[in-house]
């Protein structure tokens, strides 16, 4: 538990000395903003780029717009972000050097990945829902949102994709020395469950449906208890990666001692 407790100080201090931290908020910060904005001044932007005598009757924007924006910009923006953040979150040992030393002088490759894990997730955890108060607050502010239906279950979803996103690159990042190793391999997940995603069937056990059918749980077309499954495979693999990312540091460390 020592162990554990000093890696994650490291960690921490290695992420707000790199400025990644800093990053990560200020990313979803602004995202939190730009999504009652967007959807406050669409009418009024589309208004005035539109070519002189043509007019087009765009509907008054609502709260529904508003999460919209939060539903597409955070996983078309947020989620890459958190990526490109956390991609080299173990190759960046093997670049520095500094894995073999600390393997060698008694950290547990399970210490090391749970340490690393606990603190991507952390952080994630902190700017993700950053981005949804704020979010929610100028939602609430410009719009009645009594037409919308579990909010808080919209948002843990897509907050669990992002879980599992941490452990897939975590996972692919020790067996990688390098950052672009990890970013290949996550991205071919991603593709993956899209190439599932487009057989309807699979779409109650794809982890992807926790990215993309928030809208629906928001507008009352799908309940809570539709994604369960999706869920609970998200979660389980997010468990399997994180496994595998130990396996990938304890092949180094018996590399060491062979």
């Amino acid at each position: 538990m020592r162990q554990y407790m000093v890696f994650m100080n490291k960690e921490i201090l290695e992420f707000i000395r790199t400025y990644k931290l800093l990053v990560l908020f200020a990313v979803f910060m602004i995202l939190g903003i730009m999504n009652p904005l967007t959807a406050k001044l669409l009418p009024y932007i589309m208004g005035n780029f539109m070519p002189e005598g043509l007019t087009i009757n765009i509907a008054d924007p609502t709260a529904m717009d508003s999460w919209t924006q939060f539903y597409k910009n955070v996983p078309q923006m947020g989620l890459v972000v958190l990526v490109l953040i956390f991609a080299g979150i173990i190759s960046n040992e093997y670049i520095n050097n500094t894995l073999v030393n600390m393997l060698t002088k008694g950290l547990k490759p399970a210490t090391l990945v749970l340490s690393k894990v606990t603190v991507a997730m952390t952080m994630w955890t902190g700017a993700y829902w950053c981005c949804f108060l704020i979010t929610y607050g100028y939602t609430e502010y410009y719009w009645d949102q009594s037409k919308g239906s579990h909010f808080f279950f919209a948002a843990l979803y897509l907050w669990i994709f992002g879980i599992f996103l941490i452990a897939c690159v975590t996972a692919a990042s020790s067996f990688f020395k390098n950052f672009y190793g990890s970013l290949i391999v996550t991205g071919a997940v991603v593709v993956i469950m899209y190439i599932i995603s487009l057989a309807p069937k699979t779409n109650d056990y794809n982890p992807l449906s926790l990215a993309s059918g928030n809208m629906n749980i928001l507008n009352g077309v799908a309940s809570p208890g539709d994604y369960k499954w999706s869920v609970a495979i998200a979660l389980i693999l997010s468990v399997v990666f994180t496994g595998v990312a130990i396996l990938g540091i304890s092949r180094v460390s018996f590399r060491r001692w062979k």
